[in-house]
């Protein structure tokens, strides 16, 4: 793909002057097949995504049009990850000037699925709208010439002469479950119910049901399903 079909696509993508971008194209793209979109966080809708999605996932564009729907094509183990590296950075960048965060660009990999049928390493940029800061253009380039595994870091990159902060590991507290209850939600995992559970452990099924509202709480899961999903993500069961 040439540069200036890049700067043709990117221009698209910030109609209405939303974005104050660096005018070096270079620093806004890394090298490789991309595609855009406007992400807005008020309502997790996603607009503007360019055509080149298309070819590189083999979706048509009108089935995404939320991050629910585009998670979809993220690599489970990577759905975290990108998770803390969203808040921590949006953390990181709340502490500054509010003038001074469009002038800053997040960056990280992940794995996402793609037109061939198998996960491929995405670069994500993410920089925020000059005049609303709900919205964000996200560049999606694949790197799968650079790297085959996506590293764990992310980097807030500086544009208009701002400072750069390059691969940050993201700081995840631990929920401290008590042994007991990594137990129960082990055993939830494995389809058994509540009675089941308590006869296998030989403790009552009051105690069961207890352990169960605990693990939920702390993992901030509405559903046993979700909570199955998180702690499967986290490597607990």
């Amino acid at each position: 793909m040439k540069k200036q079909s890049k700067r043709t696509e990117i221009k698209s993508s910030r109609q209405g002057n939303d974005f104050n971008l660096n005018d070096s194209q270079n620093e806004l793209v890394a090298i490789g097949p991309f595609y855009t979109y406007v992400f807005d966080r008020s309502n997790q809708t996603i607009s503007q995504l360019s055509p080149s999605f298309e070819t590189l996932h083999g979706i048509s564009r009108q089935f995404i049009a939320s991050a629910k729907e585009y998670e979809i094509l993220v690599h489970p183990d990577d759905l975290v990850l990108e998770s803390n590296f969203y808040i921590q950075a949006n953390t990181q960048l709340a502490e500054l000037d509010p003038a001074k965060i469009s002038r800053y660009k997040l960056s990280y990999n992940l794995r996402l699925w793609t037109a061939d049928q198998t996960y491929k390493p995405f670069n994500i940029q993410c920089i925020v709208s000059k005049n609303n800061n709900t919205k964000s253009l996200i560049i999606c380039t694949l790197i799968n010439h650079l790297c085959t595994f996506p590293n764990k870091t992310y980097s807030l990159l500086g544009l208009q002469n701002e400072a750069s902060f390059l691969n940050i590991s993201p700081k995840t507290e631990p929920i401290a479950y008590s042994q007991r209850e990594l137990e129960v939600a082990r055993l939830l995992a494995e389809g058994n119910t509540c009675p089941e559970i308590a006869v296998i452990l030989n403790i009552s099924n009051h105690t069961v049901i207890s352990h169960r509202k605990n693990v939920l709480a702390k993992s901030k899961c509405r559903t046993i399903a979700e909570l199955i999903r998180k702690l499967t993500l986290d490597g607990i069961v």
